[in-house]
Order: structure tokens, then sequence, then C-alpha cells
């Protein structure tokens, strides 16, 4: 998540941000059975940021934003797939 961390946020905030990620990574890991492959990670850290950068502050609003920007397939192969929300 770090990498993604890019302007002037206050230590607290990325703090958040760095909580956020972990706590979306680990429902993400609950939902299908597996931990998110570096790709899936990479998606939700952008996600969160993307928001983040536009000013949003709230923990909650950053993960439903992120969680939704994942299409959950977890089928017989337990996998996830990602959709791009254009």
């Amino acid at each position: 998540m770090s990498e993604y961390i890019r302007g002037d946020f206050e230590p607290d905030f990325v703090m958040m941000l760095v909580d956020v990620f972990g706590e979306v990574c680990a429902h993400v890991e609950a939902a299908s059975g597996e931990k998110p492959s570096e790709d899936v990670r990479n998606a939700l850290a952008k996600a969160i940021m993307a928001l983040a950068e536009n000013g949003e502050t709230d923990p909650a609003a950053l993960k439903a934003h992120a969680l939704a920007s994942l299409q959950h397939s977890v089928g017989n192969s337990g996998r996830i797939s990602l959709i791009s929300h254009s």
C-alpha cells in the first residue's frame, strides 16, 4: 500500500489508509478463501488512494469503494475477478 501513497497526508491519515487496506484484503480473503493476489492487492490500493486523493476521509466509504471495484466470483475456482468501473 505504501508505494501508492503520494501527496501530503497527515501520518494519522496514512495509518488509517494502511488499516483500511488491510481490512479490505482480509475481507477479500474471507470471501474467497484465498489470499488476494498481487494484482488484486494493487487494484484495491489504487481504488483506496483514488478516493482518498479526492478528499474522502471516511474509512467505511474507502472500504466500500475498494470492495465495489472488485467482482467477487468465488465459485469452483475460488478466484476473484477484477472488473472495470469506467
